[in-house]
């Protein structure tokens, strides 16, 4: 898997992802994603699944942490791009509807779109 964590200045975090997902790139990523919103302070996130995403690795330990909290303390909005086929997994792994801030979930082609939802 590969997951790149880019923040653009328009205070916006861009996280791709792509093949198998596992519980150290999960957790680094995390990490990487916590350090930027220290240094920024609050941030949309903006998450595309590439074509190529395959799954979640089976068998990790998937458990909130309190890394966990402090981001989504720091989170104004997400937007997720993906495949139709990840969008309610996709939700549900992102707890949709359970956090303070909105969730929208868009077509991998819509990124213009999701983008301009996230900086209104």
């Amino acid at each position: 898997m590969t997951v790149t964590v880019d923040f653009e200045a328009n205070q916006l975090l861009v996280l791709r992802g792509s093949g198998i997902l596992t519980h150290e790139e999960f957790t680094q990523s995390k990490q990487a994603v916590a350090a930027l919103l220290k240094q920024h302070g609050k941030l949309a996130i903006m998450i595309v699944i590439e074509e190529d995403f395959s799954q979640l690795q089976e068998l990790a330990d998937w458990h909130d942490t309190e890394l966990d909290a402090f981001i989504q303390q720091h989170v104004t909005s997400l937007a997720i791009l993906g495949s139709e086929k990840w969008s309610a997994a996709a939700q549900l792994f992102f707890l949709s509807g359970l956090v303070a801030f909105p969730i929208k979930y868009f077509p991998l082609a819509h990124e213009p779109l999701a983008r301009a939802w996230l900086m209104p």
